[in-house]
C-alpha cells in the first residue's frame, strides 16, 4: 500500500559537479539520473583528480546551467557574472583557481575520484582551511561523477524541522543539493529516516529505490549567492539529524518528472 508523501515542489540539476546548478520545471530521468546532472567535472591536469566543493569552497561561486537543454553543453557563469561556453570555460577557470583545469564529460568507461577535505565540525567552526587539510581520495561510481547515487531526495520537513532546531540559520535547499525537494503539507521532522530499502514514486512513471540517508558535510555551510557562511548549520545537523539529511536513491523506473506531480512511498 502506497503512503502519499506530497508533491515535488523543485527540480534542480547540476550540470558540473560542485558548480551551482539550475532550477528547472521537468526533467527526463533514466537510470543515471536526471539527464545531464553532473555530466561534467573540473579535473585537475597535475592529479587526475576531479574538483569537488568538499576540498575547493571556491566552487559554489561559479554556476552551470543548460541553455539549450541538456543535450547541449552548458554555460559556465564566472563570479563576475561572465558567461562561457564549454570549450572556452577550462582557460578561464584554470586562471581564476590558479591551477591547470579542464572540463571533462561523465563517460562509461571513465572511472573518477575526488579530493575530500576530511574536518570535524569543530574544525569546519574554527575556520581550518578545507585546502590546507589533508585530504583524501573518494571514487564516485563508475562511468559518474555522483558522490554515491544517482539521486537525492529530500523533503521540506526535514528543513523545516532543522529551521525550527536553528532558527537563525539558513536551511535554503540550496545549501543541500537535491535533485527533487518535496512538499509535504507540514508532515512534521526526518521522515525520510525511514525510507530505507522503500520505493518513491515520483509522478506517474519514475521509481527510486532508496539507499541510505545522505552524509552531510561542509559544502552545507559554505557561502553561495546570498547564503553566508555559516558553520552551525552543520552543528545543526549533527546534533538533530545524526549528521544525514535527505536520501540517496537509485532510479528503478525512469520516466520524466514535473514540478507539481504527486509524490508516494511504497
Amino acid at each position: 500500500m502506497a503512503d502519499v508523501l506530497g508533491t515535488i515542489e523543485a527540480i534542480w540539476r547540476y550540470p558540473v559537479k560542485s558548480l551551482r546548478g539550475e532550477q528547472v520545471q521537468r526533467a527526463d530521468v533514466t537510470t543515471n539520473g536526471l539527464v545531464g546532472d553532473r555530466a561534467y567535472a573540473l579535473r585537475d591536469r597535475a592529479t587526475g583528480r576531479v574538483l569537488s566543493g568538499k576540498r575547493w569552497a571556491r566552487l559554489f561561486e561559479c554556476a552551470a546551467s543548460y541553455p539549450d537543454g541538456p543535450s547541449a553543453p552548458p554555460t559556465i557563469t564566472l563570479p563576475d557574472g561572465k558567461r562561457l561556453a564549454t570549450d572556452a570555460a577550462a582557460g578561464a577557470l584554470s586562471a581564476w583557481l590558479g591551477r591547470d583545469v579542464e572540463l571533462v564529460r561523465a563517460t562509461p568507461e571513465h572511472a573518477a575520484e575526488f579530493e575530500i577535505a576530511i574536518q570535524t565540525v569543530d574544525d569546519i567552526e574554527a575556520g581550518v582551511d578545507q585546502s590546507a587539510v589533508d585530504a583524501g581520495d573518494y571514487p564516485c561510481p563508475p562511468g559518474t561523477f555522483f558522490d554515491a547515487a544517482p539521486l537525492h531526495l529530500l523533503t521540506d520537513a526535514t528543513l523545516a524541522m532543522l529551521s525550527a532546531a536553528y532558527p537563525e540559520g539558513r536551511f535554503d535547499v540550496r545549501r543541500f543539493r537535491p535533485n527533487v525537494l518535496i512538499a509535504t503539507g507540514g508532515a512534521p521532522g526526518l521522515i525520510e529516516e525511514g525510507w530505507s530499502g522503500r520505493t518513491v514514486a515520483l509522478g506517474g512513471d519514475v521509481r527510486a529505490s532508496v539507499l541510505m540517508g545522505t552524509i552531510r558535510c561542509v559544502m552545507t555551510t559554505l557561502p553561495q549567492e546570498d547564503l553566508p557562511r555559516d558553520p552551525k548549520i552543520l552543528r545543526t545537523v549533527a546534533q538533530r539529524a545524526g549528521g544525514n539529511v535527505g536520501v540517496y536513491a537509485t532510479v528503478a523506473a525512469a520516466g520524466v518528472v514535473r514540478v507539481g506531480d504527486r509524490v508516494e512511498l511504497r
